[in-house]
This record gives structure tokens, C-alpha cells and sequence, in this order.
């Protein structure tokens, strides 16, 4: 998934960058919380990442309310200095908006925001203490019986684990968030790679065309289908 991360502090954002790049997301980094505003209205996020010294005078709940306010509704995970903002959380908490705001204080571990990342969009199944047979199934392709555990970051068709690398994980679970709407190579790009990255069509291609035989071999069903002039689709072939 792609991911905006704001981060006044340069050294430590890069470190953060590069971990949740490792966990399979593609990661766009700002400065600011105009600059964050501006990203989110430009592109299609999955979620905020931002760190409080992006506007040190202003708490989390008053952040959340000034994206609200420019119509930016996205999850966000606030990381948190070792002190502060305590009552800003209870509040955040006493709105019922857990399921799109999370919080992480430091100093913590790369581990821990992977997990938080991961609960705050995939929900309780993907937390770090949840077991690799709890996965999210997708709705609208329940007759391809493919399902996502994002703890792992493996597929499975039935009770076949289907093994997968970190770029071929983004593309899957793009398809399945899509279906059964075909994604398009612009779709594809924004999921699979940062603004920093060069996006070539021939490269999206060969993801495509490697996935589509992964599935192929653990299903033994055309799963992956070419929708012309479009992009392309999970599901079974149309007749």
C-alpha cells in the first residue's frame, strides 16, 4: 500500500522510510503539514504516518481536525514524543475514532510501527501478536478463494500458501482491493511505488506477468485476467 509519511526531522525519516518500504509499502516523505495536505488531495493514500514535530504547537487532536477540515479523512498513526499529549489521546479515544487514528510513542521499534501500521489499516488480524492463519479475506472475489495474511505477507488459495515477494504482495492486494473493477497501470504505479521512483509500464508488466504465473501454478485456474485498453483484474475469465 502507499503510505505518506510527514516528518520535519530528515535523519529519522529516511530510517522510518526505508522500514516501511522493507514491509512492502511504497513510502512518500514531506515536511510540513501544508506539504501533507497537499499530498494527501494529490493522491491516493492508504494511510498518514506524521510525527508531531511536523507542528509542534498543535496536538494530534487539533491536527486531525485541521485535515478533517480540508477533507483529508485518511487513517492516521501519530508517533508521539516519550512525554506529552497524554489528554490528547483520551480524547482522540472518548470520539469512537480508534479504528482511523493510532498512536506510538518513542522511543519505540521498527517492529512495533510495522504492527501498528498494519492494525490501523488491516484491523485487529494483522497486530503483531496475530497468528499467520488469521487473514483478511476481500470482498467481492470470494469465488477466486484468495486470501491476504498482510502479517506474513503470503497469499493463499484454500490451504495452499502461496509464496510471494514484496512487490508481487503490493500488486496482489491492489487487485483484490479493486475487484472485481480492474486496476489501471496509473493504479498500479501509485500503489507500487513512490514519487521518487521511476515507473515504466514494461516494468509493471513483468510484475504482472510473474504474478499471474504464481497464481496460476498454486491454483491451476487463470486467476489474473488482461482487461484491454484498461489494466487488469482478479477473477475468473469472463465468457
Amino acid at each position: 500500500m502507499r503510505v505518506l509519511l510527514g516528518k520535519a526531522e530528515r535523519r529519522t525519516a529516511l530510517f522510518w522510510a526505508r522500514a516501511l518500504r522493507e514491509d512492502a509499502h511504497a513510502v512518500d516523505r514531506v515536511a510540513s503539514l501544508a506539504a501533507v495536505l497537499s499530498a494527501a488531495q494529490a493522491a491516493d493514500y492508504a494511510a498518514l504516518v506524521l510525527d508531531t514535530d511536523l507542528e509542534p504547537e498543535m496536538s494530534p487532536v487539533g491536527v486531525r481536525q485541521h485535515l478533517r477540515a480540508h477533507q483529508v479523512n485518511l487513517p492516521v498513526l501519530f508517533l508521539l514524543p516519550a512525554a506529552g499529549h497524554a489528554a490528547a489521546i483520551v480524547e482522540e479515544q472518548a470520539e469512537g475514532d480508534r479504528r482511523r487514528t493510532s498512536f506510538l510513542r518513542e522511543p519505540f521499534r521498527v517492529s512495533e510501527l510495522r504492527a501498528r501500521l498494519r492494525h490501523l489499516v488491516y484491523g485487529a488480524g494483522a497486530g503483531a501478536g496475530a497468528s499467520a492463519s488469521r487473514t483478511r479475506a476481500v470482498a467481492g472475489v470470494a469465488s477466486t478463494r484468495l486470501m491476504l495474511d498482510p502479517q506474513s505477507r503470503c497469499a493463499r488459495h484454500g490451504t495452499v500458501e502461496i509464496e510471494l515477494t514484496r512487490k508481487e504482495y503490493a500488486l496482489l492486494e491492489l487487485l483484490l482491493l479493486r475487484a472485481p473493477r480492474p486496476a489501471t497501470h496509473a493504479d498500479i504505479a501509485t500503489h507500487l511505488w513512490d514519487r521518487a521512483s521511476v515507473r515504466d509500464s514494461n516494468l509493471i508488466e513483468v510484475y504482472v506477468a510473474r504474478l499471474r504465473r504464481r497464481l496460476q501454478r498454486a491454483t491451476g485456474e487463470a486467476l489474473l485476467q488482461t482487461v484491454r485498453g484498461v489494466g487488469y483484474r482478479i477473477g475468473p475469465e469472463e465468457a
